[in-house]
């Protein structure tokens, strides 16, 4: 019998919106594709913790408003692509998601607004970890303007990865 130890922390896939990007209206979430390789062994991997994470966004500020975090909520999507008999199964529905919904001071969920009051460049803060206690952190920013579409662009995603 052998047993395997998982050291490789989670990997965050990507974010919406792309980091480095300008985004426009209406935006009311941001969200990180996350996922756990596993050891380098090839064993199986340890899998995401769904109870264990945290992810926040912060507004860099502008001529009208100043920095501050931005209030919403967090919460993880599972992924259902095995289980055709509930409700939430999509077959292209492989890796889990930590989402930021934006919500007003009562808890209300709102789109950032279209007044050009909160143009500027926002970043995503998250940190995640497998059932095997690694941990990853990641940020990424972008920039939301009330007066331009969205459009692509390039950038750049900083991680750090503990254990």
């Amino acid at each position: 019998r052998e047993i395997t130890v998982d050291t490789t922390p989670p990997q965050v896939g990507g974010t919406f919106p792309v980091a480095g990007t300008v985004i426009g209206p209406p935006l009311r979430m941001v969200d990180a594709t996350i996922h756990d390789p596993g050891p380098k062994s090839g064993a199986r991997a340890s899998s995401i913790d769904f109870r264990n994470f945290h992810v926040w966004v912060e507004f860099m500020g502008n001529e009208q408003t100043p920095q501050q975090p931005v209030h919403g909520v967090g919460f993880i999507h599972e992924p259902n692509d095995s289980d055709p008999t509930l409700p939430t199964y999509n077959p292209n529905d492989h890796r889990p998601k930590l989402l930021f919904e934006f919500t007003d001071t009562a808890g209300h969920v709102v789109a950032l607004p279209d007044d050009g009051s909160r143009d500027g460049v926002y970043t995503i803060h998250l940190t995640a970890y497998d059932r095997a206690g690694n941990e990853v952190t990641a940020s990424a920013g972008f920039t939301y303007s009330s007066t331009a579409p969205s459009s692509g662009g390039t950038g750049t995603l900083t991680l750090t990865l503990r254990r």
